[in-house]
């Protein structure tokens, strides 16, 4: 028996539909581990399949984890495209997700981020190109999704924890958005401040000593008293 040529196209049509979209699916990996702690002050824990760890210098981090620090720990996480994450002190962040396409140098980074102060700093793509890649930090009262090259986030400028502020550092391309609206940031020293049910506020220039107070929240170095991982 012969196939018609209607039945012979369509069959070729469905082969290269299935070709095409295995070759875009293995161009997607999502490794299991990220990377690993490079600095540690006091004891910052880990929770990871329901037990808890101390985490130290060199320790892997696998996606998926929980990072915790308390009011006495700081920690310091190189990930495998570069990018850098700084948690100050009693911090909260759950890895979710982190895509590597091909081609690409850096990973499309997906978090949860409930408490405390975290910096992002991440390497360009290529000398003198933008960052394709975000890295998006999902909290209580806003989205941040990032291509800045440096930017910090934030609780601890409020002591209540009832708002949330953003500031780039270095780079462009900072958005902030919950249900009630959206805010970007494009030029380093202009921060975001995001209240509970209030859409995020329009940028603003940083005070030079507002934005070393958040530098120095997420800077993991041993104060008297303290023990480090360096």
């Amino acid at each position: 028996m012969q196939t018609s040529p209607t039945r012979r196209v369509g069959s070729l049509a469905v082969l290269a539909a299935l070709t095409l979209l295995s070759g875009c699916l293995s161009k997607t990996f999502e490794p299991h581990e990220l990377g690993k702690v490079t600095r540690s002050v006091g004891f910052p824990s880990v929770s990871r399949n329901s037990q808890t760890y101390i985490l130290d210098r060199e320790s892997i981090v696998y996606r998926g984890d929980i990072v915790n620090t308390n009011e006495t720990s700081r920690i310091q996480i190189s990930l495998a495209d570069g990018t850098e994450l700084a948690l100050g002190s009693d911090s909260h962040l759950v890895f979710h997700t982190y895509r590597i396409k091909e081609g690409k140098p850096l990973a499309s980074i997906v978090t949860a981020f409930t408490r405390g102060a975290i910096r992002v700093t991440r390497p360009s793509d290529r000398a003198g190109e933008k960052i394709s890649e975000a890295v998006t930090l999902t909290t209580p009262l806003a989205t941040v999704t990032s291509k800045g090259q440096d930017i910090w986030a934030g609780y601890l400028l409020d002591d209540r924890a009832r708002s949330l502020d953003v500031t780039l550092l270095a780079g462009s391309r900072v958005r902030v958005s919950n249900g009630d609206g959206a805010s970007s940031l494009t030029e380093a020293g202009y921060g975001i401040k995001v209240t509970t049910g209030a859409a995020p506020r329009a940028p603003q220039a940083w005070d030079p000593k507002m934005t070393e107070q958040a530098i120095e929240s997420t800077r993991v170095v041993r104060v008297s008293g303290q023990s480090t991982s360096d």
